[in-house]
């Protein structure tokens, strides 16, 4: 499907939850004590093939064009984008992920600042 694409002349694609497409086999429960922004995460983002899977896309399709991609990496930390976007690793030219997202989270947060502004 990329690679038709990519001959009728796109020039890239963005990849939705593109950390999401390998799976910890053992399906876990996130901790309780995790944040719910997070929780839903565990087990399914940055798991142990994600970057086989797109190296392996790499060598049988994106090598053979000239293109840009961009992943979307929730719950993926700005050393876990790093491995996505390396050029060595031959993976994606750029991510964008949501830890800025989660900065008000937590003790003061977002729900501290609504309690005292009300």
């Amino acid at each position: 499907m990329m690679r038709r694409w990519f001959e009728l002349g796109i020039d890239g694609f963005r990849m939705d939850v593109i950390s999401l497409i390998s799976k910890d086999p053992t399906y876990p429960d996130a901790p309780k004590s995790l944040p719910y922004t997070k929780s839903y995460y565990v087990g399914a983002s940055n798991g142990p093939r994600v970057h086989e899977f797109l190296q392996e896309m790499h060598q049988e399709v994106l090598k053979d064009f000239e293109v840009m991609t961009v992943g979307e990496t929730p719950n993926t930390t700005s050393e876990q984008a790093k491995l996505y976007t390396f050029p060595e690793r031959s993976e994606l030219d750029m991510v964008f992920h949501f830890d800025h997202m989660h900065l008000d989270y937590g003790r003061y947060g977002e729900n501290f600042r609504i309690s005292v502004l009300n």
